[in-house]
């Protein structure tokens, strides 16, 4: 019965957060810039011209473009709506609060608390309502950081072939919706398995996310590899498209506004409460794998999640020398707010 009632008050919750999204928007009330009406023209020609695409948008280094996994998925709503832009928004926002639901459906047997609270979290949070204004890649990436990590929480709570190949395929898709986020899913799946010895599940989740690189593999055999001429350029200290290099404390003071940002958008509470409440949701999740044991940290999601944050803090900190822009970190909603919700509900556990 309580199960039951807290089924029907999150379906409450979907249903009147995704009928606030869709007014929000109603009656063509979203922006119309140049990247919708690039999409636009370029789901056009593949629906008129029945050619599919090896690649996407464009990223922020010029002539580097993106898979083209953000075009195939407005596809379905392109053709259905007629052309019709508002179509693509509205399976945007729909797709979003699914993707919130994700969590509760795979936990609601195993740990539905946790699984209550990261889908009623999502599905409240500020960032969805603001990314869902207007329909655009780095905005999608919201949807698609919320499957991958859901795949993440599948793969601790039921390990197998199926779900290692999952999370290798979300990672791949991730990479393409917004690269600047994404880039850090799969080394971080690679890790994950590869700190288990699990080699049978690394070699499925690789093929899983090199199942996503063959239409950009193609484009560049076909090209002769110009994204990747001008990306070793970027990378290799003879451009300047992504801006001025960062020294190591710019770069430090620039993450830690960005990561404030995100954090402060996680819910609509004041943002001193919600930043107090996420520190003591990890020290919470600290001290409960503490209590657990290491042989049993494999296993929980919130190590993998501690593991996730390291793997980005060196990355955005020490690779990654370049200012970040405000939708970089759109996506890392999804696991903050699982950490967010596993410290919680590791409080009761405690």
């Amino acid at each position: 019965m309580k199960l039951k009632l807290v089924s029907i008050l999150l379906i409450a919750v979907f249903i009147i957060t995704t009928i606030f999204r869709f007014m929000a928007v109603s009656g063509g009330n979203f922006a119309f810039t140049m990247d919708q009406g690039r999409d636009m023209v370029d789901l056009r020609h593949m629906v008129v011209t029945l050619s599919p695409r090896l690649v996407g948008p464009t990223t922020s280094i010029n002539g580097v473009l993106l898979g083209p996994a953000w075009y195939y998925f407005l596809l379905p709503a392109f053709i259905v709506g007629g052309g019709d832009p508002s179509y693509l928004l509205y399976w945007q926002i729909l797709s979003y609060s699914l993707s919130c639901l994700v969590f509760y459906w795979l936990l609601r047997k195993t740990n539905p608390n946790l699984g209550f609270l990261i889908s009623f979290f999502l599905l409240l949070a500020p960032i969805g309502f603001t990314a869902n204004r207007y329909f655009w890649n780095a905005n999608a990436m919201l949807i698609f950081s919320n499957l991958f990590f859901a795949s993440v929480v599948l793969y601790q709570n039921f390990p197998s072939k199926k779900n290692t190949f999952l999370m290798g395929l979300l990672a791949g898709i991730a990479l393409q919706i917004e690269a600047a986020f994404g880039i850090i899913f799969y080394p971080f799946v690679f890790l994950l398995l590869l700190s288990k010895r699990d080699y049978k599940s690394l070699l499925l989740s690789f093929a899983g996310f090199f199942v996503t690189v063959i239409p950009q593999i193609l484009f560049e055999v076909r090209h002769k590899f110009i994204m990747t001429k001008i990306l070793l350029g970027e990378f290799g200290g003879n451009g300047a498209m992504l801006g001025t290099k960062l020294s190591l404390s710019e770069r430090y003071h620039d993450r830690l506004t960005e990561i404030i940002k995100r954090i402060n958008d996680l819910n609509h509470v004041h943002p001193n409460l919600i930043q107090a409440v996420l520190i003591t949701s990890l020290i919470l999740s600290i001290i409960y794998l503490l209590r657990r044991g290491s042989k049993k940290w494999s296993s929980d999601i919130s190590a993998s999640l501690i593991f996730f944050f390291v793997i980005a803090i060196v990355f955005y900190l020490l690779l990654f020398s370049s200012p970040l822009k405000s939708w970089y970190l759109l996506g890392i909603s999804a696991p903050l707010t699982v950490l967010l919700s596993a410290g919680i509900s590791n409080l009761f556990s405690i």
